[in-house]
């Protein structure tokens, strides 16, 4: 009971380190709504369908993760897209956006992203792996984490802030680890990530952190 008291104090205070969502709406400098269209209905039962068929809900990108991405990135234009962990978040980018390059570890998994983003009509160019060259000579104003699990993820924090600038926006998903969260927090200026606990919260206790460059 002890040890489990000293876990739970230690996640929250690692927690409260970083700014908070009510923070970020302030911030964001206008009221943000969750954009559930029809357009949105069916990217969710397209979603529906890539649990069930592609990858598993406990792997995948959440759904609520997914909406706050689609709602957030809705309206931007002609902004340049890491996704950096490709799956169902290399589907949805595409369909809102134009300038999206998607790379992952994992070959095979590559080429299932690739076989699903074509089964959807969308091309499967610009869906590369970590270690080909081409996609790390670009900057990005949008990057979203999600390769891989944490423990590997991690190792690619310096990497990827090389390919931001001044205004670039990262969301790092599961940051509902801990110990994941304190490892950004070694690399990153906690004034400048807002932790999405409510917005983005899934079944599984997963949720989003957005960060400001």
């Amino acid at each position: 009971m002890i040890k489990t008291l000293y876990y739970n104090i230690k996640n929250r205070w690692i927690k409260n380190a970083w700014m908070r969502e009510d923070q970020w709406k302030k911030t964001h400098g206008k009221e943000f709504f969750l954009i559930e269209n029809e357009q949105w209905l069916e990217i969710k039962n397209t979603y529906e369908y890539y649990i069930t068929h592609i990858s598993s809900e406990s792997m995948a990108i959440s759904k609520e993760a997914s909406l706050f991405l689609y709602s957030f990135l809705l309206n931007k234009k002609d902004i340049k897209i890491l996704d950096f962990g490709s799956g169902f978040s290399s589907y949805l980018f595409r369909i809102i956006q134009h300038d999206v390059v998607s790379v992952d570890d994992d070959l095979l998994w590559l080429e299932k992203t690739k076989s699903f983003l074509m089964d959807k009509g969308l091309s499967p160019d610009n869906v590369l792996l970590v270690s080909d060259s081409i996609w790390k000579k670009k900057k990005y104003d949008f990057i979203f984490v999600d390769l891989n699990y944490v423990d590997e993820r991690i190792k690619y924090i310096d990497l990827i802030l090389n390919l931001t600038h001044k205004n670039s926006i990262i969301l790092f998903d599961d940051v509902h680890k801990p110990e994941y969260l304190k490892e950004l927090g070694e690399k990153l200026n906690k004034k400048k990530g807002f932790l999405l606990d409510h917005l983005t919260i899934d079944s599984y206790g997963r949720f989003s952190m957005i960060y400001y460059l």
